[in-house]
């Protein structure tokens, strides 16, 4: 479905104690989103490994456009946005990342 057709969400990551926890947020449900991939990081962790940041830049990259985007989109989204989160949580509005993927995504080149 088209971004202007998705449902308005908040992506919300929080720790406790030694765990990491990321949730996508709407009016009507919340949903504890996880790895997707079988050999990729354990979590979904904005200040951890490179396998972990790039594992949560695809999949908050991918809600957003529906699309795989290619492993330069997720690189630069860790950079520049990933990196830049609160290590303790934070709060990203949907919003807010797809006007990021509008600025930063070639479409050309940025999804495989």
């Amino acid at each position: 479905m088209p971004a202007e057709e998705r449902s308005h969400s908040y992506f919300v990551g929080r720790r406790k104690s030694h765990t990491v926890e990321v949730y996508e947020v709407t009016a009507t449900t919340v949903e504890r989103l996880r790895p997707r991939r079988s050999r990729a990081a354990q979590s979904l962790d904005w200040r951890g490994g490179e396998i972990a940041r790039m594992e949560l830049g695809r999949v908050l990259i991918g809600r957003i456009s529906r699309r795989r985007p290619s492993r330069d989109l997720q690189a630069r989204f860790a950079l520049y946005v990933l990196s830049r989160l609160p290590e303790s949580g934070f709060v990203l509005d949907s919003d807010e990342v797809a006007r990021w993927l509008r600025i930063a995504g070639d479409t050309q080149v940025a999804y495989e």
